[in-house]
């Protein structure tokens, strides 16, 4: 019995990104979000400074930008019903993706 113990606090934590969706606490694969990323598109980041000077046309770019990234990480916009909040507002979903990276970062780091 303690050789189990100790075999299972030996083994390496499970690699996932956690994160929360604005109800619950999620854990996820981060090949599977990255694999999503590359679905989506490639030029998903680029596509963010693209939009040019035009306050109106960067707003519509990001707002394109989010709802992909939505789809992603399967979050849903912000709601506030009753008190209950639920979902993430645009700055929080691009701060996810931005968590995202610098958990990559970390990760190779590691490896």
């Amino acid at each position: 019995m303690f050789g189990f113990i100790r075999r299972l606090l030996r083994r390496p934590p499970a690699r996932v990104f956690v994160y929360s969706d604005g109800a619950r606490v999620r854990a996820a694969d981060p090949v599977v979000i990255a694999e999503k990323l590359l679905a989506v598109g490639p030029g998903l980041l680029d596509r963010a400074g693209a939009a040019g000077p035009d306050p109106l046309d960067a707003a519509i770019e990001l707002g394109l930008i989010v709802d992909q990234l939505r789809k992603v990480f399967d979050v849903g916009p912000f709601e506030d019903r009753d008190g209950v909040r639920t979902g993430l507002t645009k700055a929080e979903v691009v701060a996810l993706l931005r968590s995202f990276a610098a958990y990559l970062k970390l990760y190779r780091r590691k490896t």
